[in-house]
């Protein structure tokens, strides 16, 4: 069996083929994560106090001094550590890193929370909560929100305790991480809704429902969420009282299975069928829309450039006004969400399990680290 996104790009190439029903079929029936020693994993980075930190394919958080990269010293050089040290992994992990007040917080596809201290990497606590773990764990005041399964959980920060009398249960499994603003957690579900719960208790506030399944988190910007459906629209969102922002959603055609991206008054939308799109955010109108090689995964904004990550390992810096091509860098695999962007820099980790730190303004490459072995 394979991991869980690529059970669904197994789905969306056989959808292209005009045998949906079939390939949701087989989602259903693979009952969507199932762990096996097959299995692989990996994140994106998150960043603090010039470390960055991720997740190896084999199950490993590695704390990396950005200084120590740069001059290319072995690992693991000041301050550096991963975990575990040795043996096996933790297991599958998509998620980034959560990071706050001094830890790591990390959720795996076997359903279990580790938190570890960030300068040292020593292991906290452990929770399991038993479904699986896909997008990463969000903090709230002193509450970390997890998505595991088809419910939604609200742990201590410290003692890993269950907070809410109940979990938040959805219709489907959540495979997004959860978006926090104010006193209320965004929660989109492969049930076709996104939902609005309180933070503090749990219970839900709102429901919006859509005509398909919603695999990545929404993007909030003031009072607005922007979030892609599988029904090949985006939708604008008020967040007080989940109603249709827009006169209508926008219709771009194939799958939106990325999470937006919101830049200079568009959102940034990448699908199913290549393209990406920029939506004027006020409005739901098009920008512009541009056609590429291969599907968008995940999408930054750095030095007036709008950078995108692709499937087929490419690194695009464009005009974020015209959607024009400026750079191009090949990571020469999956670009792993999210990209990380830092002083001019944009820090790119991919499937091949390679960090690559390159200019933002130019696509130059100016170091790369591999987990591999180290």
């Amino acid at each position: 069996m394979t991991r869980c996104p690529e059970i669904i790009l197994a789905s969306m190439r056989l959808k292209r083929r005009g045998v949906v029903l079939v390939a949701l079929s087989l989602l259903l029936l693979l009952g969507a994560c199932g762990v096996t020693p097959t299995s692989r994993g990996g994140s994106g980075l998150s960043s603090a106090d010039g470390f960055i930190y991720v997740t190896s394919r084999q199950g490993q958080v590695f704390a990396l001094n950005l200084e120590q990269r740069e001059k290319r010293l072995i690992f693991p050089a000041s301050g550096e550590w991963k975990y575990p040290t040795e043996g096996k992994g933790m297991g599958v992990v998509y998620g980034n890193p959560t990071l706050a007040d001094g830890k790591i917080y990390v959720g795996t596809l076997d359903g279990v929370v580790y938190s570890l201290d960030r300068a040292t990497g020593r292991e906290l606590w452990r929770k399991s909560l038993g479904g699986a773990i896909v997008g990463r764990p969000e903090v709230a005041g002193e509450r970390l929100l997890v998505g595991a399964g088809r419910k939604l959980y609200a742990l201590d920060l410290e003692t890993s305790q269950l907070l809410w009398p109940e979990p938040f249960t959805t219709k489907a499994r959540i495979w997004a991480s959860p978006v926090v603003g104010g006193d209320k957690v965004f929660v989109a579900s492969m049930d076709h809704s996104i939902y609005a719960v309180d933070v503090a208790t749990g219970k839900l506030l709102w429901g919006f429902p859509t005509q398909g399944a919603l695999f990545a988190p929404p993007v909030l910007e003031g009072d607005r969420l922007y979030v892609g459906s599988f029904d090949g629209s985006l939708y604008a969102v008020e967040d007080n009282q989940g109603q249709l922002a827009w006169p209508q959603p926008f219709r771009a055609g194939s799958w939106l299975w990325t999470q937006p991206l919101f830049s200079e008054g568009n959102v940034i939308a990448g699908t199913l069928d290549n393209k990406v799109y920029a939506i004027d955010a006020g409005s739901g109108g098009m920008v512009w829309e541009r056609p590429f090689d291969s599907d968008l995964i995940t999408a930054a904004v750095a030095e007036g450039r709008l950078i995108l990550g692709f499937r087929n390992g490419q690194v695009l810096g464009l005009d974020a006004a015209t959607g024009q091509q400026r750079w191009q860098f090949n990571a020469r695999s999956l670009v792993q969400p999210e990209l990380l962007v830092q002083g001019g820099l944009v820090y790119v980790a991919t499937e091949g399990s390679i960090i690559y730190a390159i200019d933002a303004s130019t696509g130059v490459e100016l170091w790369e680290f591999s987990l591999r072995g180290s």
